[in-house]
């Protein structure tokens, strides 16, 4: 996925399996609000300080323990303004 650099907040939907209402998400391995949507979806948001330069964002869920874990990471790039 792509995003803007300097673009306003926007939500993100993280789509797998297996998430719980204690799964967060997380950007470059920092949690942000998480809502529990079901057992397949979670929405975060992306903050502003999240956009204010191109490059790429890693966006992860971290699964409660015992014993705790985070997902692969999927890359979001945020690109320049065209």
């Amino acid at each position: 996925a792509t995003v803007t650099r300097g673009s306003s907040p926007i939500p993100l939907h993280v789509k797998g399996r297996g998430f719980s209402e204690r799964c967060e998400v997380t950007i470059d391995g920092e949690s942000r609000t998480t809502e529990f949507k079901s057992s397949t979806e979670l929405a975060a948001q992306l903050t502003a300080a999240d956009l204010t330069a191109a490059g790429t964002l890693a966006v992860a869920v971290q699964f409660p323990g015992p014993p705790a874990r985070v997902s692969n990471s999927v890359q979001l790039v945020v690109r320049e303004p065209v």
